[in-house]
């Protein structure tokens, strides 16, 4: 049963050995129990027991620690305002076709469920159910994806990898054999024409930029600059100039083996001011 009290009766509740509450966000939570677990340790919670918390909560956690335990929930503040009751809704306007003067809307992406660790300031904020007109299912399908590749194929190897100074041609291969070579070449349209494999997740009519981002973004996360600059350094700089100004001969010669992962490519000039 959720209790509605004063804020004296929270005060009241300040002594950790017996009891301890606190508030946050004009919720009363009952963390007596809880001190135990808490990782930074019973002092913390003492210094604000019967106390609003608000202010040292969301400096340290985000929103997922309050769902994660909402079993310590156990009421809310009396001055808590109540939400409005919501009027009944409009009935939608009759479609009609725009004009040629007239601006098309853009398409609206819903917002994402959460995702990951949720570190404040430090995981998008499409991880975090914000809303972006640039991300949709297809980008939340694809950072499962790559990531799980991540996490299983590369990030147990990587230290091995950085002290040997080799990564193993395999790895290059996978990431054609899985489409993420061809989808990485600084186009929205991805390259049908020069491969044999898509990637899984993602329709190649659905690629954009934003899914090039995303399979970098996965690969940084495996913490290793020689990695990456490995995987897709030179490839990224080298291989978008072919698919831009190459004849079409040219592209069709050399981009289904680099696109496969089966042949490597980089950008050969001068760097004068590199010792």
């Amino acid at each position: 049963m959720s209790l509605s009290l004063t804020k004296e009766e929270v005060a009241s509740h300040n002594k950790p050995t017996e009891s301890l509450y606190i508030v946050i966000d004009d919720d009363v939570y009952d963390l007596t129990k809880f001190q135990d677990e808490h990782p930074g340790g019973k002092k913390i919670l003492s210094r604000v027991a019967g106390k609003d918390a608000s202010k040292q909560f969301w400096k340290y956690h985000n929103e997922s620690i309050l769902k994660k335990y909402q079993r310590l929930k156990i009421g809310s503040l009396d001055t808590k305002p109540q939400p409005a009751a919501s009027p009944p809704p409009e009935p939608a306007p009759a479609p009609r076709a725009a004009t040629s003067a007239e601006p098309v809307e853009a398409e609206q992406h819903e917002a994402l469920e959460q995702y990951g660790d949720l570190v404040p300031y430090a995981d998008p904020s499409w991880y975090q159910t914000y809303h972006s007109m640039h991300y949709d299912q297809t980008h939340a399908n694809l950072r499962n994806e790559v990531r799980q590749f991540v996490d299983e194929v590369i990030a147990p190897y990587v230290d091995e990898w950085e002290e040997n100074k080799m990564i193993p041609q395999e790895i290059y291969k996978l990431m054609g054999e899985r489409g993420y070579l061809a989808g990485i070449m600084g186009s929205d349209k991805y390259p049908l024409e020069y491969v044999n494999t898509t990637v899984k997740s993602v329709a190649p009519e659905k690629w954009d930029l934003f899914h090039e981002l995303i399979i970098t973004d996965e690969l940084s996360r495996a913490g290793s600059g020689g990695l990456v600059w490995n995987l897709i350094g030179g490839f990224g700089i080298g291989c978008p100039p072919v698919m831009r100004y190459g004849t079409e001969a040219l592209k069709k010669r050399i981009l289904p083996g680099i696109l496969s992962g089966k042949e490597r490519i980089c950008l050969a000039v001068t760097e004068p001011g590199m010792l």
